[in-house]
């Protein structure tokens, strides 16, 4: 199931990094993507839209208390 916020869908990605691990990263797109798979939200985040350039971002959530985070 993916996660989507306004027009945006959440995906993730398995990437190899610079030092061979292997790594998760997720984002989201207003497009379909051949890489990179639909997914829901990880456990533990939340979406923030920056409001300055008012793209949409992640945020861990801080022992499952978001007060201290912008309101939606």
């Amino acid at each position: 199931m993916e996660y989507r916020y306004e027009n945006w869908t959440s995906y993730k990605q398995d990437v190899k990094l610079k030092d061979g691990r292997n790594q998760i990263i997720y984002f989201f797109t207003r497009w379909k993507l051949k890489r990179g798979k639909p997914c829901d939200l990880p456990n533990g985040y939340t979406v923030i839209v920056n409001e300055r350039t008012r793209l949409s971002y992640l945020k861990e959530k801080v022992d499952g208390d978001i007060s201290h985070l912008p309101s939606q």
